[in-house]
């Protein structure tokens, strides 16, 4: 059997493209996802590598608190300290060693969740990553303004604009409906009472013709499925200009909160540094009888606390800066900024 509508208005090729529209939307929701996923892997990344920067800066805490005990205990076996400089020197040390099974529980859960992320056991990947690496450097800061065209590079802006599109020809074919289909049907085979003559020549049948397919009778259904379909692209066009809004702001919080995110971490590493020398100043003015054990105490907390800060700083301005790749779409160099 043959059945072939002749497309003179267009009503086929404006359905086959409203289809092919709706195909590569579909494929931009695909990778909308991947760049998502893209995203929380590396947020799990840079989680894994600040908990173990955090593990290293308690250790090396731990060992200098150690050493200031140890010299606070020996000061109070010769008389030079009291009970109260000892008992506070040994309660910081404990206080600070019992945060290590917090951080390395902390170091275990993202292990775990990178595993899930890239699809792989944990145990396969955990003696990789339990090495030491430093936290990723930050880039340099961003640029204050971002091309309109790299906001349109995202999966869910360029999915609403294929959406429109498909739409849009969707509308183009409803109306297409109004005007008649030309067809040309036929049919071909073979007719015989022998069945060993059945594939003559002389038993084929076969007939072509032309035919005209108008439903008149139905513009109330034609006008609903238009307007159905008008109001459709109308609601995708309104949602589009809310998706390109949410991604202006998105772009504009991610590189204002990295921006500023760049000048907290220098004016912490300054605090710190200045930290470390009232530590080691105090330490030796205590030494030295000239100062008392509580301006020690109170600056090993500050430089605990600073350098903590430091780090928590640094892994947030990464975090901010992977939400400002993810608001741009992903796939862009720091070049591009």
């Amino acid at each position: 059997n043959l059945n072939w509508e002749l497309d003179v208005f267009g009503r086929i090729r404006k359905e086959s493209s409203s289809q092919k529209e709706f195909y590569l939307a579909a494929q931009e929701d695909y990778r909308g996802v991947m760049v998502s996923l893209a995203a929380q892997l590396s947020t799990a990344y840079i989680n894994l590598r600040s908990a173990q920067k955090q593990l290293e800066v308690t250790r090396e805490n731990i060992e200098s608190q150690k050493k200031v005990m140890e010299l606070t205990e020996s000061r109070f076996k010769l008389g030079l300290a009291s009970q109260l400089d000892a008992a506070q020197a040994k309660s910081l040390y404990l206080q600070t060693k019992a945060s290590l099974p917090r951080i390395e529980s902390t170091i275990a859960q993202q292990i775990n969740l990178i595993g899930v992320l890239i699809g792989e056991h944990s145990v396969a990947i955990r003696d990789s990553l339990l090495k030491i690496r430093p936290i990723p450097t930050n880039p340099r800061q961003a640029a204050n303004g971002i091309p309109a065209n790299l906001i349109r590079q995202r999966p869910d802006v360029r999915s609403a604009e294929r959406t429109i599109d498909g739409l849009a020809e969707a509308v183009g074919a409803s109306r297409a409906d109004w005007w008649p289909k030309f067809l040309v049907t036929g049919f071909f085979g073979y007719s015989s009472e022998n069945f060993e003559q059945f594939t003559n020549k002389e038993n084929m049948i076969w007939q072509i013709a032309p035919s005209i397919k108008w439903t008149i009778f139905s513009g109330r259904n034609l006008v609903e499925s238009k307007k159905s379909a008008q109001l459709q692209l109308d609601e995708e066009i309104n949602s589009y200009n809310q998706t390109l809004l949410t991604a202006l702001q998105e772009v504009d919080n991610a590189l204002v909160t990295y921006n500023k995110s760049l000048l907290q971490i220098s004016a912490l590493n300054d605090a710190f540094q200045q930290s470390q020398l009232t530590l080691d100043l105090a330490i030796e003015q205590y030494k030295n009888g000239l100062a008392s054990y509580q301006t020690v105490l109170s600056s090993q907390i500050s430089l605990l606390n600073y350098e903590n800060s430091l780090v928590e700083a640094r892994t947030a301005s990464l975090r901010y800066l992977i939400e400002l790749y993810q608001a741009l779409g992903g796939g862009w160099p720091v070049s591009e900024f």
